[in-house]
């Protein structure tokens, strides 16, 4: 792992599922759920930029939310009016999304903006020209691509992304159909990978809650098996970005925290409702000399 830097962390933050699991009841005072979050992780996942953009005063307040862990990135989903919906965009979208993003890209701490396409986004020259078109418009960030059908999966399109050098993203999926299995690719500097969870029953419904389709967990011979695969593209120079999107009932932390228990090779510190519900993190938990797990905030 010599000379590489791994980062960890969740998609999304603001999650009422959240309190009085990885939350407290009641947060010290002048914390924040972002700043809360970010004495445990080194990364987050924005995915309200997703839905829409946000401001450079919100990503100024982000930077000052997670200014104690010098170390700390994020990564930013694209807004959904470039990747789902360009029919609807606004005149004024490209602009207002350049201007929130280059706080965060101005002070080193973006990692990527991630361009994400639904699993009916298939490789056909029209999709291509689309995709080649907005890999342009922002190629001033790091760019990473989450792409869910197996059609892109050949080696002229991972060709093509290395050229750019636009991270594909590894993802972990229900498969089904022509869905893209897990992979381990390297396109770039930065290998990505996101774990969405394997919930088969509720990944295609329609109309469902989305805490629904992201409830799963990951269990240890799963993260094993992850492990075993993360780690030959471990290499020297490498940024690897771990994304864990199960996040219904913290399940995302969970597994995050068993991921930094490899990666460091040492115990963590857990906030002690978490290790009630999840009672297999009391084996990577950092403890006192009373077998108590030590608190961050007391």
């Amino acid at each position: 792992m010599k000379n590489s830097r791994v980062y960890i962390g969740p998609a999304g933050w603001a999650y009422p599922d959240w309190k009085n699991i990885f939350y407290p009841n009641k947060l010290p005072t002048r914390e924040t759920e972002l700043s809360y979050l970010s004495k445990f992780f080194n990364l987050v996942e924005v995915n309200s930029s997703f839905y829409r953009i946000p401001t450079a005063e919100m990503t100024q307040n982000w930077l000052r939310q997670v200014k104690s862990n010098k170390n700390f990135g994020f990564t930013c989903k694209l807004y959904q009016g470039f990747t789902h919906e360009p029919t609807k965009l606004k005149p004024t979208d490209l602009e207002n999304y350049f201007q929130a993003i280059e706080p965060l890209h101005t002070a080193n701490k973006l990692l990527a903006v991630l361009l994400q396409f639904p699993w009916s986004f298939k490789n056909t020259e029209e999709n291509y020209s689309r995709l080649h078109e907005l890999i342009h418009k922002f190629g001033q960030f790091p760019l990473a691509l989450e792409i869910r059908h197996k059609s892109w999966e050949t080696s002229a399109f991972l060709n093509y992304l290395t050229e750019k050098q636009v991270t594909f993203v590894n993802i972990d999926q229900p498969v089904i159909g022509e869905s893209i299995g897990f992979t381990q690719y390297a396109t770039s500097n930065q290998v990505y990978f996101r774990f969405h969870g394997r919930n088969y029953q509720n990944w295609f419904r329609e109309k469902i809650d989305g805490s629904a389709r992201y409830d799963y967990y990951y269990s240890v011979k799963e993260q094993d098996d992850f492990i075993e695969k993360i780690s030959k593209r471990v290499t020297t120079g490498k940024t690897i970005i771990l994304v864990y999107n199960n996040h219904f009932r913290g399940q995302a932390v969970a597994n995050g925290f068993q991921m930094k228990f490899h990666f460091e090779k040492q115990k963590q510190t857990i906030p002690s409702p978490l290790l009630q519900l999840y009672p297999e993190l009391k084996a990577i938990s950092r403890e006192d000399s009373t077998g108590k797990n030590l608190e961050l905030f007391l």
